[in-house]
């Protein structure tokens, strides 16, 4: 038996179920999903959130339609919205984690692990000037899950349209999962972004609204 004492929750998890899979020459091994889980946590989730887990939302951040929606295998879009601070982020990352050690199962021997970036930082890795521009719009477009945080905090120069546009369809036509975090509506993103690339967004979408107040604060 694998020990899970004081791993993530959701990797001890996958784990469990883990060892309930029949043998098979696709059956991953243990260090496998350790290490898929590992490359999502080092490559795309910021310290501050490696401990977000489902079972440490609170019921502001409403649990229990993020997990309908992990169950629901025909939504194909999460979007989070609510004023600044009431753990839209947390919540993408609790989601993207139970999701994302589920993946390990199936995935550990095909490499492919979740991605993540606010729309601010993919585009600046998108530009030209940037190191792997390409390489980052493939990682984004074609991971299982991808985690696109704050859009409503970039600026919507035509490039980027069309950049998040072509993102969007790739999504869209591919059938691949997306958990979109804002603070503002879908119609004034459109307004922003084009209806185009939303209205893609919204296709197969669940929009679930964070309330309460601000999490943020003062250390003393």
């Amino acid at each position: 038996m694998t020990t899970t004492t004081r791993m993530h929750p959701s990797l001890a998890l996958a784990l469990r179920a883990l060892e309930d899979v029949p043998d098979s020459p696709f059956k991953p091994t243990p260090e496998a999903v350790i290490d898929y889980w590992g490359r999502w946590m080092e490559r795309s989730v910021p310290p501050i959130y490696r401990d977000a887990s489902l079972p440490r939302l609170t019921g502001d951040q409403k649990p229990a339609e993020l997990t309908r929606w992990i169950e629901d295998t025909t939504a194909r879009v999460l979007w989070l919205v609510g004023a600044p601070g009431t753990g839209k982020t947390y919540a993408a990352y609790a989601v993207a984690a139970h999701m994302a050690a589920g993946n390990g199962l199936v995935r550990a021997t095909l490499g492919g692990a979740p991605s993540a970036w606010t729309l601010a930082g993919l585009l600046d890795d998108m530009r030209p000037q940037a190191g792997d521009p390409e390489g980052a719009f493939k990682a984004a477009k074609e991971a299982p899950l991808l985690v696109l945080d704050d859009l409503a905090h970039t600026q919507a120069t035509a490039w980027a349209v069309e950049r998040l546009w072509m993102l969007a369809d790739y999504r869209t036509t591919h059938d691949l999962r997306t958990i979109l975090t804002t603070n503002t509506t879908s119609g004034r993103l459109a307004e922003a972004w084009g209806e185009a690339a939303i209205d893609r967004f919204l296709d197969r979408a669940v929009i679930v609204k964070m309330t309460g107040q601000s999490r943020r604060g003062l250390a003393w």
